[in-house]
Protein backbone atom coordinates (compact mmCIF):
# COMPACT_ATOMS: atom_id res chain seq x y z
CA UNK A 1 0.00 0.00 0.00
CA UNK A 2 2.70 2.57 0.59
CA UNK A 3 4.12 1.27 -3.07
CA UNK A 4 1.30 2.45 -4.19
CA UNK A 5 0.64 5.39 -2.56
CA UNK A 6 4.51 6.84 -3.23
CA UNK A 7 3.04 5.95 -7.04
CA UNK A 8 -0.09 7.81 -6.83
CA UNK A 9 1.98 10.85 -4.99
CA UNK A 10 4.59 11.02 -7.81
CA UNK A 11 1.77 10.96 -10.56
CA UNK A 12 -0.13 14.16 -9.06
CA UNK A 13 3.13 16.34 -8.34
CA UNK A 14 4.98 15.96 -11.67
CA UNK A 15 5.60 19.04 -14.02
CA UNK A 16 5.29 19.54 -17.23
CA UNK A 17 9.21 18.64 -18.50
CA UNK A 18 8.70 20.86 -21.34
CA UNK A 19 7.82 24.46 -19.31
CA UNK A 20 10.83 23.47 -16.79
CA UNK A 21 13.51 23.31 -19.72
CA UNK A 22 11.82 26.97 -20.83
CA UNK A 23 10.59 25.13 -23.50
CA UNK A 24 6.85 26.16 -24.20
CA UNK A 25 4.71 23.42 -26.98
CA UNK A 26 1.94 24.54 -28.88
CA UNK A 27 -0.67 22.12 -30.80
CA UNK A 28 -1.35 23.91 -34.00
CA UNK A 29 -3.68 22.62 -37.21
CA UNK A 30 -1.58 24.88 -39.83
CA UNK A 31 1.82 25.89 -40.26
CA UNK A 32 0.56 27.58 -43.21
CA UNK A 33 2.25 31.01 -42.60
CA UNK A 34 3.26 34.07 -45.40
CA UNK A 35 6.29 35.44 -44.05
CA UNK A 36 6.13 38.65 -46.05
CA UNK A 37 3.95 40.81 -43.30
CA UNK A 38 2.36 42.94 -46.52
CA UNK A 39 0.28 39.63 -47.42
CA UNK A 40 -0.13 37.54 -44.22
CA UNK A 41 -3.93 37.57 -44.15
CA UNK A 42 -5.26 35.28 -41.03
CA UNK A 43 -5.55 35.27 -37.10
CA UNK A 44 -3.11 32.27 -37.02
CA UNK A 45 -0.37 34.20 -39.10
CA UNK A 46 -0.99 36.92 -36.97
CA UNK A 47 -0.07 35.27 -33.77
CA UNK A 48 2.77 33.40 -35.76
CA UNK A 49 4.18 36.92 -36.57
CA UNK A 50 3.85 38.22 -33.25
CA UNK A 51 6.61 36.18 -32.42
CA UNK A 52 9.14 37.17 -34.93
CA UNK A 53 8.15 40.72 -36.32
CA UNK A 54 7.34 44.08 -34.36
CA UNK A 55 6.50 47.36 -35.15
CA UNK A 56 6.79 51.21 -33.81
CA UNK A 57 4.39 49.79 -31.39
CA UNK A 58 2.96 46.60 -29.82
CA UNK A 59 0.01 44.82 -28.09
CA UNK A 60 -0.42 45.30 -24.31
CA UNK A 61 -0.98 41.20 -23.55
CA UNK A 62 -3.90 42.14 -21.17
CA UNK A 63 -6.09 44.36 -22.68
CA UNK A 64 -4.24 44.89 -26.33
CA UNK A 65 -4.00 48.84 -25.62
CA UNK A 66 -0.68 49.90 -27.69
CA UNK A 67 2.39 49.68 -25.92
CA UNK A 68 5.98 51.31 -27.01
CA UNK A 69 7.66 48.60 -29.15
CA UNK A 70 10.69 50.08 -31.36
CA UNK A 71 9.85 53.16 -30.60
CA UNK A 72 10.82 53.93 -26.83
CA UNK A 73 8.15 56.91 -26.81
CA UNK A 74 5.93 59.43 -29.47
CA UNK A 75 4.49 62.54 -29.00
CA UNK A 76 1.07 64.61 -30.92
CA UNK A 77 1.31 67.67 -31.72
CA UNK A 78 -1.08 70.71 -30.54
CA UNK A 79 -3.62 69.80 -33.58
CA UNK A 80 -3.46 66.03 -33.08
CA UNK A 81 -2.37 65.22 -36.52
CA UNK A 82 1.60 64.68 -36.25
CA UNK A 83 2.63 61.77 -33.88
CA UNK A 84 6.62 61.48 -33.60
CA UNK A 85 7.96 58.23 -32.86
CA UNK A 86 11.54 58.25 -31.26
CA UNK A 87 13.16 54.89 -32.00
CA UNK A 88 15.15 52.94 -29.32
CA UNK A 89 19.15 52.93 -29.95
CA UNK A 90 19.54 49.08 -29.92
CA UNK A 91 17.21 48.16 -32.54
CA UNK A 92 18.36 45.15 -35.07
CA UNK A 93 17.36 42.64 -37.65
CA UNK A 94 18.58 39.25 -36.27
CA UNK A 95 21.47 39.06 -39.03
CA UNK A 96 22.97 42.66 -37.69
CA UNK A 97 21.41 45.16 -39.54
CA UNK A 98 20.19 48.63 -37.89
CA UNK A 99 16.92 49.32 -38.23
CA UNK A 100 16.32 53.16 -38.53
CA UNK A 101 13.66 55.86 -39.13
CA UNK A 102 14.72 55.38 -42.77
CA UNK A 103 13.75 51.47 -42.39
CA UNK A 104 10.89 52.25 -41.38
CA UNK A 105 9.34 54.96 -43.93
CA UNK A 106 10.64 52.91 -47.01
CA UNK A 107 8.35 49.76 -45.45
CA UNK A 108 5.65 51.97 -45.40
CA UNK A 109 5.98 53.75 -48.60
CA UNK A 110 6.63 50.14 -50.06
CA UNK A 111 3.41 49.24 -48.57
CA UNK A 112 1.12 51.91 -50.11
CA UNK A 113 3.38 51.40 -53.44
CA UNK A 114 0.45 50.57 -55.80
CA UNK A 115 2.32 47.75 -57.60
CA UNK A 116 2.32 45.89 -54.15
CA UNK A 117 -1.34 45.28 -53.56
CA UNK A 118 -0.82 44.70 -49.74
CA UNK A 119 -3.43 43.38 -47.96
CA UNK A 120 -3.95 45.80 -45.66
CA UNK A 121 -2.18 49.08 -47.11
CA UNK A 122 -5.64 50.45 -46.97
CA UNK A 123 -5.52 51.24 -43.21
CA UNK A 124 -2.88 53.89 -43.64
CA UNK A 125 -5.47 56.02 -46.33
CA UNK A 126 -5.76 58.05 -42.85
CA UNK A 127 -2.10 59.54 -43.40
CA UNK A 128 -1.88 62.61 -45.40
CA UNK A 129 -1.77 61.54 -49.24
CA UNK A 130 -1.61 58.06 -48.71
CA UNK A 131 -4.65 56.83 -50.33
CA UNK A 132 -3.88 59.59 -53.35
CA UNK A 133 -0.59 57.55 -53.53
CA UNK A 134 -1.79 54.35 -53.18
CA UNK A 135 -4.57 54.83 -56.06
CA UNK A 136 -2.34 56.70 -58.29
CA UNK A 137 -3.58 60.51 -58.14
CA UNK A 138 -0.40 61.18 -57.36
CA UNK A 139 3.34 59.62 -57.52
CA UNK A 140 5.82 61.25 -55.83
CA UNK A 141 6.21 59.25 -52.43
CA UNK A 142 7.35 62.61 -50.86
CA UNK A 143 4.38 63.96 -50.71
CA UNK A 144 3.46 60.65 -48.56
CA UNK A 145 3.00 62.77 -44.51
CA UNK A 146 5.95 59.90 -43.28
CA UNK A 147 9.24 61.45 -42.98
CA UNK A 148 11.82 61.38 -41.18
CA UNK A 149 14.46 63.09 -38.68
CA UNK A 150 17.76 61.66 -38.53
CA UNK A 151 17.66 57.90 -37.55
CA UNK A 152 15.37 57.60 -34.13
CA UNK A 153 13.08 60.07 -35.44
CA UNK A 154 9.77 58.76 -37.61
CA UNK A 155 7.40 61.49 -38.44
CA UNK A 156 3.40 60.62 -39.46
CA UNK A 157 1.47 63.38 -40.17
CA UNK A 158 -2.36 62.42 -40.83
CA UNK A 159 -5.56 64.25 -43.12
CA UNK A 160 -7.34 64.32 -39.69
CA UNK A 161 -7.08 63.37 -36.27
CA UNK A 162 -7.52 59.79 -35.47
CA UNK A 163 -7.83 58.59 -31.75
CA UNK A 164 -7.13 55.15 -32.67
CA UNK A 165 -4.34 55.83 -35.21
CA UNK A 166 -1.48 53.99 -32.92
CA UNK A 167 -3.97 50.73 -32.26
CA UNK A 168 -3.59 50.49 -36.02
CA UNK A 169 -0.17 50.27 -35.70
CA UNK A 170 -0.09 47.44 -33.88
CA UNK A 171 -0.63 45.26 -36.75
CA UNK A 172 1.99 43.04 -38.28
CA UNK A 173 1.76 45.09 -41.92
CA UNK A 174 3.28 48.00 -39.92
CA UNK A 175 6.54 46.33 -39.16
CA UNK A 176 10.02 47.36 -40.66
CA UNK A 177 11.35 45.03 -43.96
CA UNK A 178 15.29 44.58 -44.45
CA UNK A 179 16.35 46.13 -47.33
CA UNK A 180 17.29 43.31 -49.34
CA UNK A 181 13.51 41.46 -49.12
CA UNK A 182 11.29 44.99 -50.29
CA UNK A 183 10.93 44.35 -53.01
CA UNK A 184 10.90 40.63 -52.80
CA UNK A 185 6.92 39.61 -52.75
CA UNK A 186 7.71 36.01 -52.10
CA UNK A 187 9.88 34.78 -49.20
CA UNK A 188 11.12 31.55 -48.64
CA UNK A 189 11.81 29.96 -44.85
CA UNK A 190 15.14 31.06 -44.16
CA UNK A 191 15.65 34.43 -45.50
CA UNK A 192 13.19 36.48 -43.41
CA UNK A 193 15.18 38.53 -40.71
CA UNK A 194 13.67 38.82 -37.33
CA UNK A 195 13.04 42.30 -35.46
CA UNK A 196 11.15 41.06 -32.75
CA UNK A 197 12.07 38.32 -29.44
CA UNK A 198 12.41 35.06 -31.84
CA UNK A 199 13.92 34.45 -35.11
CA UNK A 200 12.16 31.13 -37.11
CA UNK A 201 13.01 28.07 -38.26
CA UNK A 202 10.61 25.54 -40.16
CA UNK A 203 10.59 21.76 -40.25
CA UNK A 204 8.07 19.53 -41.44
CA UNK A 205 5.73 19.05 -38.84
CA UNK A 206 6.25 21.78 -37.30
CA UNK A 207 8.16 25.68 -36.40
CA UNK A 208 10.64 26.18 -34.24
CA UNK A 209 11.07 29.96 -32.84
CA UNK A 210 14.39 30.41 -30.96
CA UNK A 211 15.30 33.33 -29.11
CA UNK A 212 16.36 36.21 -30.98
CA UNK A 213 19.75 37.41 -29.77
CA UNK A 214 19.63 40.66 -31.54
CA UNK A 215 16.12 41.79 -30.28
CA UNK A 216 16.36 44.93 -28.04
CA UNK A 217 14.38 43.26 -24.85
CA UNK A 218 15.76 39.88 -24.96
CA UNK A 219 16.79 39.98 -21.66
CA UNK A 220 12.65 40.16 -20.48
CA UNK A 221 11.78 36.97 -23.05
CA UNK A 222 11.29 34.02 -21.01
CA UNK A 223 11.26 31.48 -22.83
CA UNK A 224 14.35 30.31 -25.16
CA UNK A 225 12.17 28.33 -27.56
CA UNK A 226 8.70 27.88 -28.77
CA UNK A 227 7.31 24.76 -30.85
CA UNK A 228 4.37 25.01 -32.98
CA UNK A 229 3.46 21.30 -33.28
CA UNK A 230 1.34 20.27 -36.38
CA UNK A 231 -1.73 18.07 -35.33
CA UNK A 232 -3.92 16.51 -37.54
CA UNK A 233 -6.02 14.46 -34.97
CA UNK A 234 -7.80 16.15 -32.32
CA UNK A 235 -7.42 12.91 -30.25
CA UNK A 236 -4.12 12.81 -30.60
CA UNK A 237 -3.22 16.36 -29.80
CA UNK A 238 -5.62 16.24 -26.62
CA UNK A 239 -3.89 13.41 -25.41
CA UNK A 240 -0.62 14.72 -25.99
CA UNK A 241 -1.98 18.02 -23.61
CA UNK A 242 -3.75 15.51 -20.85
CA UNK A 243 0.33 14.12 -20.67
CA UNK A 244 2.06 17.48 -20.24
CA UNK A 245 3.30 17.01 -24.09
CA UNK A 246 2.10 20.59 -25.02
CA UNK A 247 1.89 23.59 -22.86
CA UNK A 248 -1.34 25.34 -24.83
CA UNK A 249 -3.56 23.92 -27.62
CA UNK A 250 -5.18 26.04 -29.75
CA UNK A 251 -8.81 26.06 -31.50
CA UNK A 252 -8.85 23.32 -34.27
CA UNK A 253 -6.60 20.78 -32.56
CA UNK A 254 -8.83 20.80 -29.21
CA UNK A 255 -11.40 17.64 -28.54
CA UNK A 256 -13.66 19.00 -25.61
CA UNK A 257 -14.87 15.66 -24.42
CA UNK A 258 -11.38 14.36 -23.61
CA UNK A 259 -9.43 17.67 -21.73
CA UNK A 260 -8.65 15.98 -18.19
CA UNK A 261 -8.41 19.19 -16.45
CA UNK A 262 -11.89 21.75 -17.67
CA UNK A 263 -10.24 24.27 -15.15
CA UNK A 264 -7.51 24.71 -18.21
CA UNK A 265 -10.38 25.47 -21.25
CA UNK A 266 -10.66 29.11 -22.46
CA UNK A 267 -13.66 30.19 -24.26
CA UNK A 268 -14.31 33.58 -24.78
CA UNK A 269 -16.34 35.81 -27.68
CA UNK A 270 -13.76 37.36 -29.97
CA UNK A 271 -14.15 40.55 -32.12
CA UNK A 272 -14.85 38.04 -35.06
CA UNK A 273 -18.10 37.71 -37.60
CA UNK A 274 -18.48 34.90 -40.20
CA UNK A 275 -20.33 36.44 -42.98
CA UNK A 276 -21.76 35.58 -46.11
CA UNK A 277 -21.57 38.40 -49.14
CA UNK A 278 -21.75 38.72 -52.86
CA UNK A 279 -20.12 39.71 -55.60
CA UNK A 280 -21.54 43.44 -56.46
CA UNK A 281 -20.47 43.04 -59.96
CA UNK A 282 -21.12 39.56 -61.28
CA UNK A 283 -24.15 39.57 -63.58
CA UNK A 284 -27.68 39.92 -62.49
CA UNK A 285 -26.35 39.61 -59.18
CA UNK A 286 -25.43 43.63 -58.77
CA UNK A 287 -29.02 44.71 -58.78
CA UNK A 288 -29.42 45.03 -54.76
CA UNK A 289 -33.31 43.98 -55.37
CA UNK A 290 -31.91 40.54 -56.79
CA UNK A 291 -29.91 39.87 -53.87
CA UNK A 292 -32.70 40.61 -52.07
CA UNK A 293 -34.41 37.83 -53.97
CA UNK A 294 -32.04 35.77 -52.90
CA UNK A 295 -31.67 36.86 -49.35
CA UNK A 296 -35.37 36.45 -48.87
CA UNK A 297 -34.94 32.39 -50.48
CA UNK A 298 -32.35 31.45 -47.70
CA UNK A 299 -33.54 29.54 -44.47
CA UNK A 300 -30.75 32.39 -42.30
CA UNK A 301 -32.39 31.25 -39.14
CA UNK A 302 -32.18 27.40 -39.58
CA UNK A 303 -28.53 28.01 -40.65
CA UNK A 304 -28.00 30.10 -37.63
CA UNK A 305 -29.41 28.12 -35.16
CA UNK A 306 -26.40 25.61 -35.80
CA UNK A 307 -23.88 28.19 -34.55
CA UNK A 308 -22.27 29.26 -31.14
CA UNK A 309 -23.24 32.22 -31.02
CA UNK A 310 -25.55 33.64 -33.71
CA UNK A 311 -25.15 36.73 -35.08
CA UNK A 312 -27.27 39.25 -37.08
CA UNK A 313 -24.81 41.79 -37.05
CA UNK A 314 -21.25 42.30 -39.01
CA UNK A 315 -19.72 44.74 -36.00
CA UNK A 316 -19.94 42.23 -32.70
CA UNK A 317 -21.23 43.58 -30.09
CA UNK A 318 -18.72 46.96 -28.54
CA UNK A 319 -19.91 49.04 -25.69
CA UNK A 320 -21.14 52.10 -27.12
CA UNK A 321 -21.35 51.16 -30.82
CA UNK A 322 -25.07 51.19 -32.07
CA UNK A 323 -25.80 47.99 -33.36
CA UNK A 324 -27.76 47.13 -36.32
CA UNK A 325 -29.98 44.04 -36.66
CA UNK A 326 -30.37 41.90 -40.06
CA UNK A 327 -33.77 41.52 -41.03
CA UNK A 328 -33.44 37.80 -42.19
CA UNK A 329 -36.71 36.15 -41.82
CA UNK A 330 -37.21 33.69 -44.89
CA UNK A 331 -40.11 34.86 -47.46
CA UNK A 332 -40.28 32.39 -50.60
CA UNK A 333 -43.41 34.73 -51.89
CA UNK A 334 -42.05 37.89 -52.07
CA UNK A 335 -38.49 36.91 -53.50
CA UNK A 336 -40.56 35.61 -56.41
CA UNK A 337 -42.30 38.83 -56.60
CA UNK A 338 -39.31 40.48 -57.04
CA UNK A 339 -38.14 38.33 -59.28
CA UNK A 340 -41.50 38.59 -61.31
CA UNK A 341 -40.91 42.24 -61.07
CA UNK A 342 -37.51 42.18 -62.58
CA UNK A 343 -38.20 40.27 -65.14
CA UNK A 344 -37.09 36.88 -64.27
CA UNK A 345 -40.14 35.29 -63.30
CA UNK A 346 -39.42 32.09 -60.79
CA UNK A 347 -36.10 32.94 -61.48
CA UNK A 348 -35.79 31.95 -65.17
CA UNK A 349 -33.39 33.62 -67.59
CA UNK A 350 -31.19 34.15 -64.19
CA UNK A 351 -27.13 33.05 -64.35
CA UNK A 352 -25.67 30.18 -62.09
CA UNK A 353 -25.60 31.12 -58.41
CA UNK A 354 -22.33 30.07 -57.44
CA UNK A 355 -21.31 29.94 -54.01
CA UNK A 356 -17.84 30.46 -53.53
CA UNK A 357 -16.85 28.35 -50.08
CA UNK A 358 -13.28 27.09 -48.67
CA UNK A 359 -12.58 23.40 -48.87
CA UNK A 360 -13.25 20.77 -46.00
CA UNK A 361 -14.96 23.21 -44.20
CA UNK A 362 -17.87 21.40 -42.29
CA UNK A 363 -19.73 24.50 -41.35
CA UNK A 364 -19.56 26.16 -44.67
CA UNK A 365 -20.17 23.07 -46.53
CA UNK A 366 -23.15 22.81 -44.47
CA UNK A 367 -24.59 26.56 -44.92
CA UNK A 368 -24.14 26.25 -49.09
CA UNK A 369 -25.84 23.25 -49.14
CA UNK A 370 -29.23 24.78 -47.61
CA UNK A 371 -28.65 27.50 -49.65
CA UNK A 372 -28.35 25.42 -52.78
CA UNK A 373 -31.63 23.59 -52.08
CA UNK A 374 -33.87 26.51 -50.89
CA UNK A 375 -33.15 27.72 -53.94
CA UNK A 376 -33.47 24.97 -56.13
CA UNK A 377 -36.47 23.95 -54.70
CA UNK A 378 -38.04 27.29 -55.12
CA UNK A 379 -37.20 29.06 -58.03
CA UNK A 380 -35.48 27.98 -61.19
CA UNK A 381 -32.10 29.29 -60.05
CA UNK A 382 -29.01 26.43 -60.27
CA UNK A 383 -26.71 27.27 -58.26
CA UNK A 384 -22.86 25.55 -58.15
CA UNK A 385 -21.20 24.98 -55.22
CA UNK A 386 -17.35 25.66 -55.75
CA UNK A 387 -14.97 24.84 -53.16
CA UNK A 388 -11.48 25.92 -53.07
CA UNK A 389 -8.53 24.95 -51.41
CA UNK A 390 -6.70 26.82 -48.45
CA UNK A 391 -4.87 29.15 -48.55
CA UNK A 392 -5.67 30.15 -52.66
CA UNK A 393 -9.59 30.95 -51.15
CA UNK A 394 -8.55 34.46 -49.42
CA UNK A 395 -7.58 35.29 -53.04
CA UNK A 396 -8.77 33.53 -55.57
CA UNK A 397 -12.61 35.62 -55.29
CA UNK A 398 -10.33 38.59 -56.41
CA UNK A 399 -9.69 36.86 -60.01
CA UNK A 400 -12.42 34.10 -60.39
CA UNK A 401 -16.41 34.81 -60.67
CA UNK A 402 -18.47 33.73 -57.66
CA UNK A 403 -22.03 35.16 -56.57
CA UNK A 404 -21.91 34.33 -52.90
CA UNK A 405 -18.85 33.73 -50.89
CA UNK A 406 -17.62 33.50 -47.33
CA UNK A 407 -14.92 34.71 -44.72
CA UNK A 408 -14.60 34.61 -41.03
CA UNK A 409 -13.16 38.22 -40.22
CA UNK A 410 -11.64 38.53 -36.71
CA UNK A 411 -10.90 42.29 -35.65
CA UNK A 412 -7.29 43.22 -36.87
CA UNK A 413 -7.69 46.06 -33.62
CA UNK A 414 -10.54 46.49 -31.30
CA UNK A 415 -12.51 49.05 -33.45
CA UNK A 416 -15.61 48.59 -35.84
CA UNK A 417 -12.87 50.60 -38.50
CA UNK A 418 -11.46 47.00 -38.70
CA UNK A 419 -14.54 45.67 -40.11
CA UNK A 420 -15.89 48.49 -42.51
CA UNK A 421 -13.11 50.36 -44.01
CA UNK A 422 -12.36 47.07 -46.00
CA UNK A 423 -15.50 47.79 -47.68
CA UNK A 424 -14.66 51.24 -48.68
CA UNK A 425 -14.10 51.39 -52.84
CA UNK A 426 -10.63 51.48 -53.10
CA UNK A 427 -9.45 48.81 -50.00
CA UNK A 428 -7.50 45.78 -51.21
CA UNK A 429 -9.57 43.62 -48.83
CA UNK A 430 -13.14 44.65 -50.51
CA UNK A 431 -13.97 41.76 -52.41
CA UNK A 432 -17.46 42.12 -53.03
CA UNK A 433 -16.10 45.41 -55.35
CA UNK A 434 -18.95 47.11 -53.78
CA UNK A 435 -18.50 50.82 -54.17
CA UNK A 436 -20.66 53.58 -52.73
CA UNK A 437 -19.84 56.93 -52.34
CA UNK A 438 -21.91 57.88 -48.97
CA UNK A 439 -20.28 55.13 -47.55
CA UNK A 440 -16.84 56.01 -48.72
CA UNK A 441 -17.53 59.51 -47.43
CA UNK A 442 -19.00 58.27 -43.88
CA UNK A 443 -15.46 56.30 -43.22
CA UNK A 444 -13.28 59.27 -43.99
CA UNK A 445 -14.98 61.85 -42.38
CA UNK A 446 -15.51 59.97 -39.70
CA UNK A 447 -12.20 59.20 -38.72
CA UNK A 448 -11.42 62.91 -36.77
CA UNK A 449 -14.79 62.22 -34.76
CA UNK A 450 -15.05 61.66 -30.62
CA UNK A 451 -15.54 58.02 -30.30
CA UNK A 452 -19.28 58.33 -29.32
CA UNK A 453 -20.22 60.32 -32.72
CA UNK A 454 -17.41 58.43 -34.11
CA UNK A 455 -19.61 55.56 -32.98
CA UNK A 456 -22.62 56.45 -34.36
CA UNK A 457 -20.96 57.61 -37.60
CA UNK A 458 -19.97 54.24 -38.49
CA UNK A 459 -23.24 52.59 -37.30
CA UNK A 460 -24.69 54.22 -40.31
CA UNK A 461 -21.99 52.78 -42.62
CA UNK A 462 -22.62 49.33 -41.32
CA UNK A 463 -26.14 49.58 -42.24
CA UNK A 464 -25.64 51.10 -45.82
CA UNK A 465 -23.94 47.41 -45.94
CA UNK A 466 -26.87 45.64 -44.64
CA UNK A 467 -29.98 47.53 -46.35
CA UNK A 468 -28.06 47.16 -49.91
CA UNK A 469 -27.59 43.05 -48.93
CA UNK A 470 -23.99 43.36 -49.75
CA UNK A 471 -23.25 41.34 -46.30
CA UNK A 472 -25.21 39.14 -44.31
CA UNK A 473 -23.77 37.71 -40.74
CA UNK A 474 -23.82 34.12 -39.80
CA UNK A 475 -22.29 34.24 -36.33
CA UNK A 476 -20.08 35.63 -34.25
CA UNK A 477 -16.40 33.53 -33.50
CA UNK A 478 -15.56 32.19 -30.23
CA UNK A 479 -12.12 31.45 -29.13
CA UNK A 480 -11.26 28.19 -27.80
CA UNK A 481 -8.01 27.35 -26.18
CA UNK A 482 -6.73 25.34 -23.54
CA UNK A 483 -3.68 26.17 -21.70
CA UNK A 484 -3.26 26.44 -17.57
CA UNK A 485 -2.56 29.83 -17.09
CA UNK A 486 -1.98 29.26 -12.83
CA UNK A 487 1.24 28.00 -14.73
CA UNK A 488 1.86 30.06 -17.81
CA UNK A 489 1.16 33.78 -16.60
CA UNK A 490 0.59 36.40 -18.95
CA UNK A 491 -1.98 34.77 -21.16
CA UNK A 492 -5.24 36.48 -21.13
CA UNK A 493 -8.30 35.60 -23.04
CA UNK A 494 -8.90 38.65 -25.17
CA UNK A 495 -11.91 39.82 -28.19
CA UNK A 496 -8.74 39.51 -31.16
CA UNK A 497 -7.57 36.15 -29.69
CA UNK A 498 -4.13 37.38 -29.85
CA UNK A 499 -1.41 36.32 -27.06
CA UNK A 500 2.48 37.80 -27.99
CA UNK A 501 4.59 35.18 -27.21
CA UNK A 502 7.06 37.75 -25.84
CA UNK A 503 4.84 37.81 -22.55
CA UNK A 504 4.20 34.30 -21.87
CA UNK A 505 6.70 32.92 -18.73
CA UNK A 506 6.57 30.37 -15.60
CA UNK A 507 4.83 31.47 -12.73
CA UNK A 508 4.04 29.66 -9.84
CA UNK A 509 4.34 25.94 -10.50
CA UNK A 510 0.73 23.96 -10.60
CA UNK A 511 -0.03 20.25 -10.03
CA UNK A 512 -1.28 18.56 -13.17
CA UNK A 513 -3.92 16.12 -11.75
CA UNK A 514 -3.83 12.60 -13.54
CA UNK A 515 0.01 13.23 -15.41
CA UNK A 516 2.34 10.42 -15.63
Amino acid sequence: MKKILSIILFILYIFPISAEDKVLNISVSSLDLTLNPFYAYTTTEAQYLSGIYEGLVSYNPKDLSPQPALAESWTLSDDKKTYTFTLRDDIFFDDGEKITSTTFRDSFIKLLTPGTKAEFASLLNIVKNAQKYRTKEITDSSLIGITTNGDKKLIITLEKRAPYFTKILCHHSFTPVPKELLNKKIWQFGEQQSSGPYVLKKYNDKIILSKNKKYWDKNNVYFDTINLLLYRDTDTATKDYNQGKIDWMTGNTINLDKVSDLNTLKVNPLFGTTYYYFNTTYKEYSDPEIRNAISLLVPWNKIRENQYIPAKSLVPTLPDFPQNSVESATNIEKAKEILKKKGYNNGKGISNLIISIPENAYNDDLIATLIKKSVEDNTEIKVEIKKVKYPEFFTINRTEPFTISTLSWIGDFADPLTFLEMWTSNSNLNDSKFSNKEYDKIIKDSSHLEKTERYKELSRAEKILIDDYIVIPISHTPGINVIDTRFIENWFPNILDTHPYKFLKIGKKHVVPGLI
